[in-house]
C-alpha cells in the first residue's frame, strides 16, 4: 500500500516538476508566441530577400544575458536523409571555426576582441553526426509567406537533434547558472544555408528562435526537457557557416536585436554593425564581420558611454576597438532619444569596412526596430547622406576632415525625430586616425568662429592677392563682431606685419556668415601668414576665434604651356637630367 501510495506521489509530481522547468526572466528572455525566428540578413553578393517573405512584427527588445565570463555553448550536428555532410566538417573543424584563439578568425576571437576581453565563447562541439529521419526539404520548405514554415516551425528540428543527442550528451552541464534551462544551444545542420542561396526554397535559413513547443502534434505548449533542463532558445547554422552569421545570431542569443531593416526597404543601420549588414564583411564575405556599433555596446554593458554636459572643444576620440570610448549627448525631457559618436577604424575585425572616422548615431530606445525609415531606433548620420541618400554602406558615411562638420545647419542634421531644434553640433573634425579631435557642444548662446579664410596657394611679386575671410556665428543670438585680419612675412611677429585691417560686422544674425574681403599687393617673394582673429569675442568656445593661411609669392610667374606627354625626347642615356630649367626669365 505504501509502495502503490508513494507511486502515486511520484506520477502526481510529475506535472508540477514540468511546469517548474520554465524559463528565469531574469537571465532569459522569451520570443512572443507570434514572433518567427530572427533571420540572419542575406548575402548582399549573392541575393535578397525572398519577395515573398512576410516579415513579423518585431517584439520588444530582450534583456541582454550572460555578457561576462566565459559563455558555454553546446554545439549539435546534425545531417538529412537526402544531404550527408563534408567529409572534411568533422568535429575539429568545427572546434577550430569556433573556438580558435589568438589571430585566427572565429567567433571566440570575434567577441574577445570586440567585448575587449570581457566575454569568452567555449563552444562544446559534440563531434558526432547525429541522423534526421527526415529529407533536408521536410524542414527547409518555404511557405508562400515564409521561410522553413511550409510543413511546420523549423525548431522541430531542434526537437530531432536534441532528442538524438540525449543518450551521449549530458545537458544539464551546459545549464551554468543553475536556472533549469540551457545557457546556449547551437545546431549546425549538413547542406549550405539559404542566406547564401535565398532563391533555393528547400534550404534553411540561418537564425535565431526558441523551441516554444517541443509537440506541436500534442495541445497545448510542450517544454523540451532533457536531463532535467529545459531546451528553449538555440541558434541554427549550415556547416558552411562563415564567423559573421554565427557571431550575428549570437549576439541575438545575448540579448541583441536585429539592426537591419526588417521589412527590406532600407539599409537600417548598415554596414556599421554585425547586427545589420556587417555580418557579411570581408573576403571572402563573412569572414571579417564587423564590430558591433556603439549601441550594441552598450546595451551588451562592454561600454559607459561619457556624457557631454559641457562644450569639448578639440577633444581627443580615441578608436573605439581599442578604447571603448564613447560620447553620448542627450536631449531634454527623454532619455530614450540622444545621440552617440564613436571612432571607428580598420582594427581587427573591423579591418575589412570600407571607411573609417567618426561614426554619429541617432538613438531611440522607444522603438523596436528599424523598420520605419523616418524613424528608426538606430539610425546613422552618414556624412555622405546629404550627396548620396541614405545608404549606411561606403566610405562616405564616417565623418572626418571637415571643420562645418555635422550641426544644426547641416545635411543630415542634428534635429531630434519630432524636427526640434537639438543644438548639437559636432565641428572641426580631423582627418581619420586611431585618435581624433572634435568639438562637440550644444548650442551656445554666443559662438563667433573664424569659419574660412581663401587666398591662392602662390602669385608673384607685386600681383594682387585677394583675400577672403569668413566669420559666421554659431551662437543662438545676434553678435557684434570685431576682426582683426594681418599679414606677415615669414613669421608672426611685429616686425614682420606687412599690411593690417581691423573690420566688423553690427549685428551678425545667429547662424549666419558674414564674408570679409581684404586685398593686399607683396613687394618681395616669401612665405607670407594671414592671421584673422576675433577681438573682444568673449565668446563659450574661443578655440575657434582665429584661423591663419598661408600664400607662397615668387619673383616670377611660372606658366607650363605644356599640354600633354606628346612630342618630348630624350638622349636615352643616363646623363638625360629630365628636370625642369628657366630658360628666358624676360
Amino acid at each position: 500500500m505504501r509502495r502503490i501510495a508513494l507511486l502515486l506521489a511520484f506520477v502526481l509530481a510529475v506535472p508540477a516538476a514540468v511546469a517548474m522547468v520554465r524559463l528565469a526572466p531574469s537571465e532569459h528572455w522569451e520570443t512572443p508566441p507570434d514572433s518567427g525566428p530572427q533571420l540572419t540578413p542575406p548575402n548582399p553578393a549573392v541575393g535578397t530577400w525572398p519577395p515573398y517573405l512576410r516579415r513579423h512584427a518585431p517584439g520588444p527588445l530582450p534583456t541582454p544575458t550572460q555578457t561576462t565570463g566565459v559563455a558555454r555553448i553546446v554545439v549539435l550536428l546534425i545531417d538529412f536523409t537526402d544531404v550527408a555532410p563534408d567529409p572534411a566538417h568533422n568535429g575539429a573543424y568545427f572546434d577550430g571555426r569556433l573556438n580558435a584563439g589568438g589571430s585566427a578568425h572565429s567567433v571566440r576571437s570575434y567577441y574577445q576582441e570586440v567585448s575587449r576581453g570581457a566575454l569568452t565563447v567555449n563552444a562544446t562541439v559534440i563531434p558526432t553526426w547525429f541522423h534526421s529521419t527526415h529529407p533536408m526539404s521536410e524542414y527547409g520548405a518555404d511557405s508562400a509567406t515564409g521561410v522553413d514554415d511550409a510543413n511546420g516551425p523549423i525548431y522541430r528540428l531542434v526537437t530531432e537533434a536534441v532528442r538524438a543527442a540525449d543518450a551521449s550528451v549530458n545537458f544539464a552541464q551546459f545549464d551554468t547558472n543553475g536556472d533549469g534551462v540551457v545557457d546556449h544551444l547551437m545546431v549546425v545542420h549538413a547542406g549550405a544555408g539559404q542566406e547564401s542561396s535565398p532563391s533555393n526554397k528547400d534550404l534553411i535559413w540561418s537564425h535565431r528562435w526558441a523551441v516554444l513547443d517541443a509537440d506541436p502534434t500534442t495541445p497545448g505548449s510542450q517544454p523540451l526537457t532533457v536531463d532535467g533542463v529545459q531546451v528553449y532558445g538555440y541558434t541554427m547554422e549550415s556547416e558552411d557557416f562563415v564567423i559573421g552569421t554565427v557571431a550575428h545570431e549570437f549576439g541575438h542569443d545575448l540579448g541583441l536585436p536585429d539592426l537591419y531593416d526588417t521589412d527590406g526597404s532600407s539599409a537600417g543601420a548598415g554596414i556599421w554593425d554585425i547586427m545589420s549588414l556587417g555580418s557579411w564583411t570581408g573576403a571572402p564575405a563573412g569572414s571579417s564581420p564587423a564590430h558591433m556599433s556603439a549601441w550594441s555596446l552598450i546595451r551588451l554593458g562592454w561600454v559607459t558611454p561619457t556624457d557631454v554636459t559641457t562644450a569639448q572643444v578639440g577633444t581627443a576620440i580615441d578608436a573605439v576597438e581599442t578604447s571603448g570610448k564613447v560620447f553620448r549627448l542627450s536631449l531634454p525631457g527623454t532619455t530614450s532619444e540622444y545621440f552617440l559618436i564613436e571612432n571607428r577604424q580598420p582594427i581587427g575585425f573591423d579591418a575589412a569596412l570600407p571607411g573609417s572616422g567618426l561614426l554619429i548615431w541617432h538613438v531611440d530606445d522607444s522603438q523596436t526596430s528599424n523598420d520605419q525609415d523616418n524613424h528608426r531606433m538606430l539610425d546613422l548620420e552618414e556624412a555622405d547622406e546629404g550627396v548620396s541618400g541614405d545608404r549606411p554602406t561606403d566610405s562616405g558615411d564616417p565623418w572626418h576632415d571637415t571643420a562645418a562638420g555635422w550641426g544644426p545647419d547641416t545635411s543630415p542634421d542634428s534635429h531630434a525625430y519630432d524636427g526640434s531644434v537639438t543644438g548639437w553640433r559636432v565641428r572641426d573634425i580631423s582627418a581619420s586616425a586611431a585618435t581624433m579631435t572634435a568639438t562637440v557642444a550644444h548650442d551656445v548662446t554666443k559662438d563667433l568662429a573664424v569659419s574660412a579664410i581663401r587666398v591662392p596657394f602662390t602669385e608673384a611679386v607685386g600681383k594682387l592677392v585677394r583675400t577672403e575671410v569668413d566669420v559666421r556665428n554659431e551662437g543662438v543670438q545676434s553678435a557684434k563682431v570685431t576682426l582683426q585680419v594681418d599679414v606677415y612675412r615669414e613669421t608672426l611677429q611685429p616686425s614682420a606685419r606687412v599690411a593690417g585691417w581691423t573690420v566688423g560686422a553690427d549685428p551678425l544674425a545667429a547662424q549666419t556668415t558674414a564674408k570679409f574681403l581684404l586685398n593686399f599687393t607683396p613687394v618681395s617673394p616669401g612665405r607670407y601668414i594671414v592671421h584673422a582673429i576675433l577681438v573682444d569675442a568673449n565668446d563659450e568656445i574661443p578655440s575657434n576665434d582665429e584661423r591663419v593661411a598661408h600664400i607662397l609669392v615668387n619673383s616670377f610667374a611660372f606658366r607650363d604651356p605644356v599640354t600633354g606627354p606628346g612630342g618630348w625626347t630624350t638622349n636615352g642615356l643616363s646623363s638625360d637630367p629630365n628636370r625642369w630649367r628657366i630658360v628666358n626669365e624676360t
